[in-house]
């Protein structure tokens, strides 16, 4: 039977936790936080065998563009040179470029200390699917799960060697087309009367509510039984494997 993982956590600021750092870890790279300046490295980390960043259709399109003067700059690097396959290096260059762009404007837009700016996936994949099957598989199933929902998804697949195969996911929390207005309600004092500001106005506020559903605790388990029913699908009777655990 193949074994089963699937965990899900928030990258938060309060939790001081670097969504550009978990990133960069989960694509075994370089990355630039640019509202703190600092740096994330880990190239060192050589089980990283594929990398992937769907966006969703609402997302602004500029962020896929790479500037001519990074693409230069990078050939003129150490990496690039060393490298054994430059057009694949290049690739993973332009890729990664692309996914510290859309974190970075993550950042910019939530800038409350309690932020939570992406959601976190680890989960295993089968060891009896090839390469390619891991890729394919996991891209239809981060497609209709995720992306379709209007997330955008950064993530990789690492493999050291030792039969556990598995994913790293990157989504994010906040639609790009979200209703900014969110829901008027009273400003109260303490006795629960509605404050008055200047001009005898009555004072209001405005929350922002979820929309999407995203946030409900119930999408954790649905989410998992989808990536069950997606290895199930393509697993042999023998190799079936149950996500309630």
């Amino acid at each position: 039977m193949a074994i089963f993982h699937f965990t899900v956590k928030i990258v938060g600021r309060s939790k001081g936790k670097s969504v550009i750092s978990a990133s960069a870890y989960l694509n075994g790279d370089v990355m630039k936080n640019e509202e703190t300046g600092r740096i994330s490295y880990y190239t060192s980390k050589k089980e990283v065998v594929y990398t992937s960043l769907m966006m969703c259709e609402n997302a602004p399109p500029e962020w896929l563009h790479v500037p001519e003067e990074n693409i230069k700059r990078f050939q003129q690097s150490i990496r690039y040179k060393r490298a054994d396959d430059k057009d694949a290096a290049l690739e993973k260059f332009k890729i990664t470029f692309q996914k510290q762009r859309l974190w970075n404007e993550v950042l910019k837009i939530e800038k409350n200390a309690d932020a939570q700016l992406g959601r976190s996936f680890e989960f295993s994949l089968p060891k009896e699917w090839s390469r390619q099957e891991q890729i394919d598989y996991t891209t239809e199933y981060i497609q209709k799960t995720f992306v379709d929902e209007g997330m955008c998804a950064d993530w990789s697949i690492h493999d050291k060697g030792d039969g556990n195969p598995h994913v790293h996911l990157l989504v994010t929390m906040r639609p790009f087309n979200p209703d900014r207005h969110g829901i008027r309600i009273p400003v109260l004092d303490e006795n629960g009367v509605q404050k008055v500001g200047a001009r005898n106005r009555k004072q209001w506020k405005r929350v922002l509510t979820d929309a999407t559903g995203w946030n409900n605790p119930k999408n954790c388990e649905l989410w998992r039984s989808e990536w069950a029913k997606m290895c199930n699908r393509h697993l042999s009777i023998d190799n079936q494997i149950d996500h309630r655990s």
